[in-house]
């Protein structure tokens, strides 16, 4: 099994972040800088796979146990979002 990677996803008014642009598995997210009370999504492709709670606090984390991805990895961040986290995050290994 692959370590994991991280990528690091800078919350600006409706940005939208590529993480991975092939197949991922995302192990959690980890908060740098405090997010505003705006969500960011997770997004499959055109799919909302899950988003982040609002206003979350520097060090808080979520561990996402593993959820796959079965396109890509995009992070979209709401509409007047602020905040900065880092994402864990593999390829999905295909045999």
């Amino acid at each position: 099994m692959s370590e994991w990677e991280y990528a690091v996803v800078s919350c600006v008014s409706a940005a939208t972040t590529t993480i991975n642009d092939v197949p991922t598995v995302v192990k959690g997210y980890y908060i740098n800088t405090a997010l505003s009370a705006h969500q960011a999504s997770f997004v499959d492709g055109t799919t909302t796979v899950f988003k982040t709670k609002a206003s979350m606090g520097v060090a808080d984390a979520a561990d996402v146990d593993g959820t796959r991805f079965e396109t890509n990895c995009l992070v979209v961040c709401g509409a007047s979002m602020t905040g900065n986290f880092t994402v864990l995050y593999r390829d999905l290994e295909r045999s």
